[in-house]
């Protein structure tokens, strides 16, 4: 009998997780969006210690068919931010710097920055341009982009606004936090990493990864995007419009880079509960909300977002992560000790990250994802006429037909997909991106109004002289 009980204890687990409607609920939506090409990933839910939702949604490899599993590896992108954090945070309590140092002690070059400090980069309060958009502007950027390249492309740059009175979300930041780990420990942000956070945790499958042409070993989650012309996934690299937005970053990290799995992430999330990295004073820190000049508080501490849910009112430390080919969320209540962990290996096409969907399920709330029904695809011989490119100030919007899509994309961004509503009114229905079309007296596509989370902003056509 003795040795039944353990069977007999794991067969009852099992049987009350079967039993809960919330899962049964959470894995009906999320198994119909996959079956609808809208999710593609891993989704782990864990409550009051326990795992209680573990399941994998669809493929790891497009060409080879391999099928995603609890140990496949992805690429987390920004949610990569806490770690880079956490190691800032090991460096303090050993006394090899302070958060008030400001950042010219590491990068001297760095001159118009004279007024940032370590805390600045790590909670976006800086005034530091992204990277990425300055090294767009270079014409000679012949020179290999990595972090040290991140430096030169700063040079000849200044703050965007006095540090402290804005919070302005920074990629740029946390590669020169990741820099500073690397001048201080005289060790890669991964050699640091691994040897005081990743295999002290037993996170065996984490590591980052930088680099093109990399043998990302077994068991690895590919990143796609899908490509209208085709009408298929295709791996990021490969993508004709995505992979300038991909391969020139690929040896930058710190702000991103760092590969893990659902099962590591979440022995990295219990490590919060505890003191086996980070002491308590330090953890209470990075969870804490910044508060700017004007006494506004930023949803954000360091590399850690912090708010209120608002259908469920409860406190999350959160993270999102999204790149071409990936999208991830990590999400702690600490109240009621859950933690909800999706990774995601394709973007675009209407891939959604089902975690309002999953908060909502789980407190019994309405389930907030809803149909799109209003919305059309349309039709072949009528996509032509929306064609056209559309100018405000030093901005850009152009609408092409890809296939049998209409597309956009906003100053050369990534084009996403729009949907019609209504005959003058496009949607693109993942981030709810709305475009307003006017006609002038002869029925002509003149000028057209983005509105963006509230925000309006008016483009005026470029029309072709004959």
């Amino acid at each position: 009998m003795k040795k039944a009980l353990p069977y007999i204890f794991i067969l009852l687990i099992n049987v009350a997780f079967g039993q809960d409607k919330r899962l049964q609920k959470i894995d009906s939506v999320v198994s119909s969006w996959y079956s609808n090409n809208e999710f593609n990933g891993n989704i782990l839910i864990a409550e009051k210690g326990n795992i209680i939702f573990n399941k994998s949604y669809g493929k790891a490899n497009e060409e080879t068919g391999e099928m995603l599993n609890e140990n496949s590896q992805f690429e987390l992108a920004s949610v990569s931010k806490q770690f880079t954090a956490t190691a800032i945070m090991l460096l303090k309590e050993r006394n090899q710097l302070t958060l008030e140092d400001p950042i010219t002690k590491y990068f001297p070059e760095l001159v118009n920055y004279n007024k940032v400090t370590i805390k600045n980069l790590l909670n976006h309060t800086g005034g530091i341009p992204s990277f990425e958009e300055q090294y767009q502007k270079i014409t000679d950027n012949n020179f290999p982009l990595n972090n040290e390249g991140v430096i030169k492309i700063l040079l000849n740059t200044k703050p965007e606004f006095e540090v402290n009175k804005e919070f302005q979300y920074s990629n740029t930041g946390y590669v020169l936090l990741s820099l500073i780990v690397k001048k201080i420990s005289n060790q890669s942000l991964n050699d640091f990493l691994q040897q005081n956070v990743f295999e002290k945790l037993g996170m065996n499958r984490t590591k980052i990864i930088v680099g093109n042409n990399l043998d990302y070993g077994s068991n690895y989650a590919f990143g796609y995007s899908y490509d209208f012309n085709l009408d298929k996934w295709i791996l990021v690299e490969n993508h004709p419009d995505v992979s300038n937005f991909v391969l020139p970053f690929k040896n930058i990290d710190g702000a991103k880079s760092v590969n893990s799995t659902i099962l590591d992430l979440y022995k990295w999330e219990k490590s919060f509960n505890s003191e086996q990295i980070l002491n308590k004073k330090s953890i209470e820190e990075m969870q804490t909300p910044n508060v700017l000049n004007n006494n506004k508080t930023t949803n954000y501490g360091y590399g850690l977002g912090i708010l209120v849910h608002k259908q469920t009112q409860k406190k999350l430390i959160q993270h999102a992560g999204g790149i071409p080919g990936y999208s991830t969320f990590l999400i702690n209540i600490p109240e009621d000790d859950i933690t909800i962990i999706i990774l995601s290996n394709r973007t675009d096409y209407e891939c959604n990250i089902p975690y309002n969907t999953i908060l909502n399920t789980l407190y019994h709330k309405n389930l907030t994802f809803i149909q799109n029904k209003d919305l059309q695809y349309i039709e072949k011989e009528k996509l032509p006429i929306y064609e056209g490119l559309y100018f405000a100030k030093n901005d850009s919007i152009k609408l092409t037909v890809k296939g049998k899509h209409l597309m956009f994309d906003v100053n050369g961004s990534i084009p996403l997909e729009l949907k019609l509503k209504e005959e003058n009114v496009l949607i693109n229905d993942i981030n709810r991106t709305e475009v307003r079309l006017k006609k002038d007296k002869k029925g002509n596509f003149v000028s057209l109004v983005l509105m963006v989370k509230g925000q309006k902003m008016k483009f005026k056509k470029v029309i072709k002289s004959n």
